[in-house]
């Protein structure tokens, strides 16, 4: 069919749902300036013959970042040609370098299932036992068939009065072939007995090495389904498996929808509006019409708009960054968003996953970690030898980290060194303990900044970089023997959010050596507490 590109048919629907969470109907109109950038889509796909093949459904979305600057994503549903990446369009949602992991391990056990299957010569034992049977079967149906004509003799020679003793020699004769019908199919039996046992083994193996298959690619799937999770303006993750508890469509997050919301919540841009629509031939149920706009689908996309368009009239910001170029990019992390994946594809959320969705297919990974409790500089690397060599300089101790908190009690003195070896607490996972004995080597210097009756603001320094150093040196009664406010793990917890910020952290460049300082502003709730000066 030939390909134009005129102006969208039929009224454009809005996206609208009921989010889970707040319980408020959130919508998204489709505005004259969705409709034109979806008819500018339009005009783009029709001059590439490669979005002619196959009818599919593709979006637009505009809106403003940040700065205040016009915005235009564009995405398909599924994949295009085969991949789920195109110049030009937003990517998937999931998180690829995790699923991508899990689907590499999977599909590896999955081809060497299919090479097993391969090996098992089922077909030449079945051709063997239907050639041994047939000729057995001939052989045995021929002499029945002899038997028969045989009787019907007798029954008309016995009719003409035939002398008694041919009769008892014709009987005789019977009798031996039907012992030779009875030893032929015994004969079978032993021919076909070890076929059959062979057989029957290796349709087990084969059913047994199904059966794996099935279940490696079922728990892909819920793998898949659990660390698939999206994004609202809010700045609140849900993973899919949440969003559906009835069990999860087929294919649900790689609709046009969810990708242009989560990409822009990912972006914090603010949307104005939205368009879908049809481009290509029909499929083979119909129901779609070339260049006609749709709603999204009922089934896959609707049950989840709530949760995607929540905050969308005023998005959370984005995970600001601080520094940017081609080794590395250092941000500010948000308090309660992890630095890396958690144990466990469920805990797939992350900074990293989240710019990791931002570029895809560039190499994004975090050279050191905060608690997700914590906020301030994370250090991601975007190459593997920046990669490497940042983390050699974190384990080297040749980086300078400045935190600031704001502890539950009062600290006698205005400032020193706290010596304290910290271990895991095997019984309390993820807790550390201080283990004068066989804990590894741990050094904080701090300063006190203010104090507050009783509150104390300090200045911490880690000097190496063991998990909840600076919780459990302020906590212990070996160290400061105040716990940072809003400490659950190690102090009495409260209402409000972990009081620590990674505020300044000095590193040498990766490539240059050269000194490389940045500076995290506090988020609002911690300002006053970041902004004090020694």
């Amino acid at each position: 069919m030939a390909l134009v590109a005129p102006r969208l048919r039929a009224d454009v629907p809005p996206y609208r749902g009921r989010c889970p969470a707040c319980d408020c109907v959130h919508t998204l109109e489709p505005s004259p300036a969705a409709i034109r950038a979806a008819e500018e889509l339009m005009a783009d796909l029709a001059s590439d013959r490669r979005f002619g093949r196959e009818g599919k459904m593709f979006g637009v979305l505009v809106g403003r970042d940040p700065r205040g600057r016009d915005v235009r994503l564009r995405a398909f549903s599924g994949m295009l040609d085969g991949r789920p990446w195109a110049a030009g369009f937003v990517g998937p949602t999931r998180p690829g370098r995790r699923t991508e992991a899990a689907e590499r391990s999977t599909l590896e056990a999955l081809g060497r299932i299919e090479s097993e299957l391969a090996e098992i010569d089922v077909g030449s034992l079945e051709r063997r036992h239907a050639t041994t049977k047939a000729r057995f079967d001939d052989e045995i149906a021929s002499l029945v068939r002899d038997r028969i004509r045989q009787k019907r003799n007798r029954a008309e020679l016995r009719r003409r009065g035939l002398p008694p003793g041919r009769l008892a020699e014709l009987e005789a004769i019977s009798q031996r072939e039907g012992g030779r019908i009875r030893a032929l199919r015994r004969e079978r039996r032993r021919a076909l007995e070890p076929i059959e046992a062979s057989l029957a083994e290796r349709r087990h193996v084969r059913e047994g090495l199904r059966r794996e298959r099935r279940r490696r690619s079922r728990q892909l799937q819920d793998e898949m389904h659990a660390s698939h999770g999206l994004v609202n303006f809010a700045g609140r993750h849900a993973s899919l498996a949440s969003l559906f508890p009835g069990g999860i469509p087929t294919g649900t997050g790689e609709c046009c929808a969810p990708k242009l919301l989560h990409e822009a919540a990912l972006r914090g841009v603010r949307p104005e509006g939205a368009v879908e629509f049809w481009w290509g031939p029909a499929p083979p149920g119909g129901g779609r019409e070339h260049r006609r706009a749709y709603g999204p689908c009922p089934e896959k996309c609707s049950p989840i708009l709530g949760h995607l368009l929540c905050g969308h009239e005023s998005p959370a910001p984005p995970i600001a960054i601080l520094h940017e170029d081609e080794d590395l990019l250092v941000v500010n992390k948000p308090a309660g968003l992890l630095s890396v994946p958690g144990r466990g594809l469920a805990h797939a959320d992350c900074v990293e996953t989240r710019l990791s969705l931002l570029r895809p297919g560039d190499f994004v990974r975090a050279t050191h970690r905060l608690d997700e409790a914590t906020s301030g500089v994370l250090v991601l690397a975007r190459s593997a030898r920046a990669h490497r060599n940042v983390s050699r300089a974190f384990a080297d101790g040749r980086i300078e980290k400045e935190y600031r908190a704001r502890l539950a009690g009062n600290v006698a003195d205005d400032d020193g060194v706290i010596r304290l070896p910290l271990r895991s607490d095997i019984a309390d996972r993820p807790r550390q303990v201080v283990d004068l004995v066989r804990g590894r080597p741990a050094r904080t210097r701090y300063a006190v900044l203010a104090r507050r009756g009783d509150a104390t603001d300090v200045r911490l320094h880690p000097e190496t970089g063991r998990t909840h150093q600076l919780r459990v040196h302020c906590a212990s009664s070996l160290g400061l023997g105040a716990p940072i406010l809003g400490d659950a793990l190690y102090g009495l917890g409260s209402d409000v959010r972990l009081w620590l910020h990674a505020r300044r952290l000095v590193l040498p460049h990766p490539r240059t050596g050269e000194a490389l300082e940045i500076v995290a502003a506090a988020p609002e709730e911690l300002r006053e507490l970041a902004e004090l000066r020694p």
